[in-house]
């Protein structure tokens, strides 16, 4: 079978610059991985990098870009977690959050703390203070777990259901925990926190929707993968795609 002839393939993408503002788009593949290794060795020594310069590099922290950062990399190398992926997966827990009822177990007031509980948290990982991150986290989920041993069904399925999505950012967050720096501070001092492509988008003024697709994993619609094909979630980001089409799309 020619390979060409496949219905998808992966792609790796980056933008690589330096401080002087010069940027490279760099795409390959990764099944070439020793030719992907030289390839992007080259685009670094094509924007100046020496075995003596610092190259950080922003990830979503899967070991794929990481590894072939550190392969391609001539100098020292800092890993970061991209801003845009982790605050991807604390929204994802603010939206469950969300719906919940205006007044459950008697108190009027749960919902709009467990929101606010929720700000908090990302407050602190903005500013890459983990460890008081992870503290409110598990807080948070005592008191989850204090409700829904007195709710009522509707009430325990939504206590459920953000227990869940806020564990799963425990376990992302505990993961990806040596990555994860001091953002605000980051910023401040102009230094990239995030994806070109983000960052873009922000400093156009540009509208955009971030989609978490519960369950699914990294290349979630490559279907050549059967172990990330996620078939409902890249029906439905496609679908989303096409609507953006047409509604953005002259």
């Amino acid at each position: 079978m020619r390979s060409y002839q496949v219905r998808s393939f992966e792609i790796f993408l980056a933008q690589v610059s330096n401080d002087d503002g010069q940027q490279v788009v760099f795409s390959s593949m990764p099944a070439e991985a020793d030719r992907q290794r030289e390839q992007l060795r080259g685009v670094l020594h094509g924007l100046g990098a020496t075995p003596t310069t610092p190259i950080t590099i922003l990830s979503d922290g899967a070991e794929g870009p990481r590894s072939l950062g550190e392969a391609a990399s001539l100098g020292p190398t800092r890993h970061v977690l991209d801003w845009f992926h982790l605050s991807m997966r604390i929204q994802h827990v603010a939206q469950t959050a969300k719906s919940w009822p205006d007044t459950s177990a008697g108190d009027p007031r749960t919902g709009a703390d467990l929101a606010d509980a929720i700000e908090r948290i990302r407050w602190r990982l903005w500013h890459g203070q983990v460890k008081r991150a992870l503290d409110l986290i598990g807080e948070t989920l005592v008191t989850l777990d204090t409700i829904a041993a007195a709710a009522s069904p509707p009430i325990a399925g939504t206590t459920a259901k953000l227990a869940r999505v806020l564990r799963e950012l425990e376990t992302y967050v505990s993961g990806q925990s040596e990555l994860i720096i001091d953002y605000a501070t980051a910023r401040r001092r102009g230094e990239p926190i995030s994806t070109a492509t983000t960052e873009a988008l922000k400093a156009a003024k540009i509208k955009y929707t971030l989609y978490y697709y519960e369950g699914a994993n990294h290349a979630f619609n490559d279907d050549t993968q059967s172990a990330r094909y996620n078939e409902a979630a890249a029906k439905t980001a496609w679908q989303r795609t096409l609507a953006s089409f047409k509604e953005n799309v002259a």
